[in-house]
């Protein structure tokens, strides 16, 4: 269930970080002052079509990633970092830290699930082993996007245009068939 009253302070934020008025900010983003209000106070739920220009507008990292968080849209629906620094070198460190742990995990799995099939060829220890070295791959997924968007926010960087080259090679390496990309 999606927390109104979570998002609906962030955009407040937002706003408030911009110095502009209820009203100010609804006309940017095509709404009313009064709308405006129900959002922020978490009286009414955003609507996607809204929301998608309040993040247009604000640039905000911090919407981008507790919005999706909330509308579980991605395969790990883990909070987003509140309470890190957002300089770009604190999340490259972070991120730094992160992918060698997540590159040892990936080799000590690669170990652990060597000729297994199923869950029933591991022993309990052998299972919890596994289920840790996916936790701390999983943990790099936080870092990265906090890593996109400080890029983005910082450098202008277009992810919009990282994702089509990524989907092209992808498509290239025939991880995905064309016909499964929208033309």
């Amino acid at each position: 269930m999606i927390n109104h009253r979570l998002i609906g302070s962030i955009v407040k934020t937002e706003r408030d970080r911009l110095k502009m008025s209820q009203t100010e900010f609804g006309a940017e983003i095509g709404i009313s002052q009064s709308m405006l209000s129900k959002y922020e106070w978490g009286g009414q739920a955003i609507p996607d079509d809204v929301m998608e220009n309040i993040i247009g507008f604000t640039k905000s990292v911090m919407l981008i990633q507790h919005y999706a968080f909330e509308k579980k849209a991605a395969a790990f629906n883990i909070p987003p970092l509140d309470n890190i620094d957002t300089h770009i070198m604190t999340v490259l460190h972070v991120f730094e830290k992160e992918a060698l742990d997540a590159a040892n995990a990936a080799h000590e799995m690669s170990d652990i699930c060597a000729n297994k099939m199923s869950k029933h060829d591991f022993n309990n220890i052998e299972h919890s082993q596994m289920i840790s070295c996916i936790m701390r791959m999983v943990d790099l997924y936080q870092a990265l996007n906090s890593l996109a968007y400080s890029v983005k926010e910082t450098y202008d960087v277009n992810l919009d245009q990282i994702s089509e080259a990524l989907t092209k090679k992808y498509i290239d390496k025939s991880y995905i068939c064309r016909s499964e990309v929208a033309e």
